[in-house]
């Protein structure tokens, strides 16, 4: 019997992989013979290619997919245009003169639509926030009601983004109730130094390696150097997010959050049995929710059926059997040995 698995986001890495081929394509064009001999016809070319093209691509892959707003086209255009701007010579560059001279005309209508659509998530931000203190479900929520899709995508960036730029900022408040229960993640593990160790391995390496390619080609080297960076913010938003988002008990409810990746709703009645373990079971259909954690799982939580967990960027995975680690495994095995309140 094989576990259901769901990865929604190939859509979007397919239409990045595409995206680079038509970049690089592009690149080769520009910087061919051919474009040297017949300039204003090749930049024409150029130019649709890269600000109707990728649009186009997106549009397909992602905002159709993934139910976006049709304003997302209009940022991915934009930065088409700054793409074209980039690779085409200064003496090709008249049509995307004449596309950015456009983008100006229409930039303050689509900052109203922007700020409209904004304001509409914020307000279901806030009503959202009143009955739940979780960041990523609340955005995910207020999205739903703005949209009609939770976009689970954008959620994950923006959640990343968050915990990774803004972990100064206070949770929200826990539900007001004698018998929410919180169980933190980081304080008895090795997480928190097993993920400064990494992030500053990582920056010592991001440093070396883009100075190294840098003396060999300078655009792969930003290149990477951006793709570094952006592995170091997903880092430190997980490091964060495991801090900030403790596993919660509530009367009929038992919420599982690992950070930026695993997040699992499930009622208690749910739960058919649950264990203290030292080491990860040799079971079949079996999700480690320790695993990013970086440690060993110490409670083992067995279902009456598979529930559904929800990964990022929309990733789903169903498992009866879920092996997780919190810094007072007696205590939850406690908590929810108590029967739950109807």
């Amino acid at each position: 019997m094989t576990v259901p698995f769901t990865f929604r986001s190939r859509y979007l890495l397919q239409f990045l992989f595409l995206s680079l081929l038509v970049g690089a394509a592009e690149w080769l064009v520009t910087h061919s013979a051919a474009f040297q001999l017949r300039g204003p016809v090749m930049a024409l070319a150029v130019t649709v290619d890269l600000t109707v093209g990728i649009p186009a691509l997106y549009y397909f892959f992602v905002a159709r997919r993934y139910q976006l707003p049709l304003s997302t086209v209009a940022v991915v255009f934009t930065l088409s245009l700054g793409v074209a701007a980039w690779l085409l010579p200064p003496d090709g560059q008249q049509y995307v003169g004449w596309l950015r001279n456009l983008l100006l005309v229409a930039e303050p209508l689509l900052t109203v639509l922007v700020l409209v659509r904004l304001r509409g998530v914020l307000r279901a931000y806030r009503a959202a926030r009143l009955h739940y203190p979780d960041f990523t479900d609340n955005l995910a929520s207020s999205f739903r009601t703005v949209f009609g899709s939770a976009l689970a995508p954008v959620v994950s960036e923006v959640a990343m983004f968050r915990y990774a730029l803004l972990f100064w900022l206070t949770p929200a408040p826990l539900p007001a109730s004698q018998s929410t229960h919180s169980f933190s993640m980081h304080r008895e593990s090795a997480f928190t130094a097993i993920m400064a160790t990494l992030l500053l391995v990582s920056v010592v390496e991001m440093t070396v390696v883009h100075l190294l390619v840098m003396r060999w080609h300078p655009g792969a080297a930003w290149a990477l150097l951006g793709l570094s960076a952006y592995s170091l913010l997903f880092v430190l938003g997980h490091l964060h997010a495991v801090r900030q988002r403790p596993v919660l008990v509530q009367e009929q409810v038992l919420m599982l959050r690992v950070g930026l990746l695993w997040r699992v709703r499930l009622p208690r009645a749910a739960i058919a049995s649950a264990v203290p373990i030292r080491e990860l079971p040799a079971l079949p259909e079996l999700l480690n929710l320790a695993g990013p954690l970086v440690t060993a799982p110490n409670v083992l939580l067995t279902l009456h059926e598979p529930v559904a967990a929800s990964g990022p960027y929309g990733l789903r995975k169903k498992a009866p059997h879920l092996a997780l680690y919190v810094d007072e495994p007696a205590r939850l095995l406690a908590v929810l040995a108590t029967p739950a309140q109807v």
